[in-house]
Parts: C-alpha cells; sequence; structure tokens
C-alpha cells in the first residue's frame, strides 16, 4: 500500500471518531438545549411547572415600558378605555358643552346697509338684497317679504338690523342668509330705525345681557323662536329685549319704531 492511501484512510478514520465523540457530547448536554424538536423531550412534571413559570416571566418582562411599568394587555387596554358602568364617549356630563343661558346674547344682531335691492322674480311679496353687514366675505343675500310694506325707493341704501346667526335658508329657490328686523302686526310693519353715527357691521348689545352670539343657531333648539316674544318696542316705540333697549357700544342713541308695543321680528 502506497503512502498516499494510507493517510487517506487514516484521515477518514480520524473524521469518523470525530463524528462519534460529537453525537456523544450531544448526549450529555441539558433537553432545554438539545438539537431536538421540543415537543419530543419528555419533561417531569415539575420541569414542566418551571418552564411555563419562565415563559410568563419572559413575556411579563417584556411587557415592561421604558420606565419599568407593566403594559396592560390587549384585554385590560380595553377594561381601561371602557371601564365597565362608563358612558361612551359623548355620553357623560364632563363631554358635554357647556350651555349658554337662553337670552338675547345669543343673537348675533348686527347693523347693515341694504346696498341692492330687486324684487324677487318668483314670488310678488318678496325682495331679495345685498345687505352689508361688515363681513370679510362681503354682502349678505337676503330674502323678505316686504314689497307690500316698505317701497323699494324706501329699501335702497337704508340702515337696517339683521339678525345674522339664523342658519341660510332656501327662499323660493334663493338662499337667504340673514333676517331684516321690523316692528310688525299683523296689518303693518316698518324697519326698525337705527340711532345716528353707527354703521354696517356694529354689533347690537344689550346692556344686561352681556355675552357672544353662537356662531349659528340651532334650529332644533328654536332659540330664536323662545326669545322673540320678548323682542318688542316699548310705549315709546323703543326697541327692547325684556327690560334692556337695544343698543351699540359706544353709542347713546336707540333704535326706534313709529310702532309701539308690538313684536319686532
Amino acid at each position: 500500500m502506497d503512502t498516499v492511501q494510507s493517510l487517506t484512510e487514516e484521515r477518514k478514520k480520524l473524521q469518523d471518531r470525530v463524528h462519534e465523540l460529537v453525537e456523544k457530547l450531544e448526549t450529555f448536554k441539558k433537553p432545554d438545549v438539545a438539537r431536538v424538536p421540543k415537543e419530543y423531550i419528555i419533561r417531569s412534571e415539575k420541569e414542566q411547572e418551571a418552564a411555563e413559570a419562565f415563559e410568563k416571566l419572559e413575556i411579563d418582562e417584556s411587557n415592561k415600558g421604558d420606565k419599568g411599568v407593566t403594559k396592560p394587555s390587549s384585554t385590560d387596554a380595553k377594561k381601561v378605555e371602557n371601564p365597565k358602568g362608563a358612558k361612551q364617549k359623548g355620553g357623560g356630563a364632563a363631554n358635554k358643552e357647556v350651555e349658554k343661558p337662553l337670552d338675547v346674547s345669543r343673537l348675533d344682531l348686527r347693523i347693515g346697509k341694504i346696498v341692492e335691492v330687486d324684487k324677487h322674480p318668483d314670488a310678488d311679496s318678496l325682495y331679495i338684497e345685498k345687505i352689508d353687514c361688515g363681513d370679510p366675505t362681503g354682502p349678505r343675500t337676503v330674502i323678505s317679504g316686504l314689497v307690500k310694506h316698505v317701497p323699494i325707493e324706501e329699501m335702497r341704501d337704508r340702515l337696517v338690523v339683521v339678525l345674522c346667526n339664523l342658519k341660510p335658508a332656501k327662499m323660493r329657490g334663493i338662499l337667504s342668509e340673514a333676517m331684516v328686523m321690523c316692528a310688525s302686526t299683523p296689518d303693518k310693519v316698518e324697519l326698525l330705525k337705527p340711532p345716528e353715527n353707527v354703521k354696517p357691521g356694529d354689533r347690537v348689545v344689550f346692556e344686561k345681557y352681556p355675552g357672544e352670539p353662537d356662531a349659528q343657531l340651532n334650529p332644533k333648539k328654536k332659540i330664536w323662536e323662545q326669545l322673540a316674544p320678548e323682542i318688542k318696542t316699548n310705549e315709546d316705540g323703543v326697541a327692547h329685549y325684556k327690560d334692556s333697549p337695544f343698543r351699540v357700544s359706544g353709542n347713546t342713541g336707540f333704535f326706534s319704531s313709529n310702532l309701539k308695543n308690538v313684536q319686532i321680528r
């Protein structure tokens, strides 16, 4: 036998011996790190309990936050978000908007100037007005049933009182964005006359009823309908809400009408 063949056989024997030793070493390793599937490892009851406890410990540790606070599980999180007996979002008193007092301060009454007026093409009793109420977006379109009560010549360029925070509504196909305030009886209607030295956009205020107006009156709450019966002219024809006259801040004048002790609407 030549030297090369002899060395080859010797090398093979050594490799087989190495493999044999490796296999023996594997048998001495603990079951937890054995290279066989876990399901084939047979553990005693104590070993199983210890393994389960260790797995639970690992889960608890992985749920800890940066400050060592245990994170709630998904089930616990739901309990926190919706604790038993708690009302859903929007149902609790804390989520309700603070209710404003029901008084005239809720109304956005302003001085307006009629810059254009024409008859409604589809209604003989209606005017279509463009009224400057001081809005940065420009004049508002307002529909008023005043054709039978106020001549069109008296409407042009006139200063009026306008209720600006009613919800816009279509009247004969045209959207009306406000309401002109008038002293009214069943037979007669007259525009309120503002005091001198007022301008479009000036807010009408009431000394005894301070507060900011609603952005828009909620039609379902019927705020205007509840307040309207207390908005009248008095025995001198001066416009009032209850016992407080219509005023413009910094102006000593009153709003008036020739119609006395009548509703304003």
